[in-house]
């Protein structure tokens, strides 16, 4: 084989493994891009490159990897929703005893603050 003959195979494979280590890197963008939505938008503008971007959100997701992630029981789910939701418990009680203490002291307030339901 002549030495023109290398340099062309040469060429064409480094010429292979740029365009699938362009089509990698895109792959991963967009994969990245569709997991993290708008929090990749904010990041580039932070790190100003997608290339450091990627990387952090690269690192964020092989962290949470190795983490011990696991479901919820349901006594400990239905626990958290009684908690991010006190409007249903805490706080209807403590405008029942507002509302007590103002008819009490004859304010004339006796339900017109409550909210419906």
């Amino acid at each position: 084989m002549s030495a023109t003959g290398i340099v062309v195979i040469v060429v064409a494979v480094i010429v292979v493994v740029a365009l699938l280590a362009g089509l990698m890197t895109a792959l991963r963008r967009r994969r990245l891009r569709g997991r993290f939505g708008p929090e990749y938008d904010r990041l580039v503008g932070q790190r100003g490159s997608r290339l450091r971007a990627d990387a952090e959100l690269t690192r964020r997701v092989r962290r949470v990897r190795r983490l011990d992630i696991r479901p919820l029981a349901d006594e400990a789910r239905a626990i958290l929703r009684s908690v991010g939701r006190p409007a249903g418990g805490v706080r209807r009680q403590a405008e029942r005893r507002a509302v007590g203490v103002a008819g009490a002291r004859d304010r004339g307030v006796e339900g017109a603050w409550l909210p419906d339901g």
